[in-house]
């Protein structure tokens, strides 16, 4: 995979007519992200594993972004199993929890 894409990157720049047209695809602007620092650790662990840095990773993230028109992958609250209802019933009914003073 990172073979493939470091290719990807070097077909494009080799593509390009002139210095000035490689510079235009190379530009770069800065970006800050908070994120917690396990959650960056293991990222660029992942991403390093793919051939890439955080910055490569995050671009490709919005190239994809844009060429679908929303986020690349699927968003959504997941459903509650039949456990999770009776729970949430049982709370509604004041049931299942002792209080204590």
């Amino acid at each position: 995979m990172h073979l493939q894409m470091s290719r990807i990157l070097n077909i494009i720049l080799v593509q390009a007519k002139n210095d000035e047209e490689r510079s235009a695809i190379m530009a770069k602007g800065n970006m800050t992200i908070r994120m917690e620092p396990e959650l960056k650790a293991q990222a660029a662990a992942l991403f390093k594993s793919l051939g890439m840095d955080l910055s490569t990773a995050t671009g490709i993230f919005y190239r994809q972004a844009l060429r679908c028109h929303g986020l690349p992958f699927e968003v959504k609250v997941d459903e509650p199993n039949a456990v999770t209802y009776a729970a949430m019933e049982a709370a509604r009914k004041g049931r299942g929890y002792v209080w204590s003073v």
